[in-house]
């Protein structure tokens, strides 16, 4: 089996809400690519899933590294920067999700709710 395909598998185990065969499906699709934006993204997304957040903000921090464009990677690191309450480093983040996909609504009220309140 591919790459692509343990990572498709993982996808469906999450999404039928088996979190251990989606976390085992996916690292097998990162031990053969393990610089595979799609495979560390779902990776983040299963541990963060998993209340895993270092893990999670460690995957999504990877993706950005390897696909400087990919605005859910950013997306994901603010919703655990706004989890830890650091509005600061949330906010940047995004930011950066919207600069890259200025149409997606979720980015747009993404940045209003992290931004600060003006009197």
């Amino acid at each position: 089996m591919n790459g692509f395909a343990y990572s498709q598998r993982a996808k469906i185990y999450f999404s039928a809400g088996e979190p251990g065969e989606a976390r085992q499906s996916i690292q097998r699709a990162l031990a053969i690519q393990p610089y595979q934006p799609d495979f560390l993204y779902v990776s983040g997304v299963i541990a963060a899933q998993d209340g895993k957040q270092e893990e999670a903000l460690a995957a999504f921090e990877k993706v950005t590294q390897i696909n400087p464009k990919e605005a859910d990677a950013y997306f994901e690191i603010g919703r655990i920067w706004l989890q830890r309450k650091d509005r600061a480093k949330a906010l940047a983040a995004f930011r950066r999700a919207s600069e890259l996909d200025p149409d997606e609504a979720d980015y747009k009220r993404a940045v209003r709710e992290a931004s600060p309140v003006l009197p």
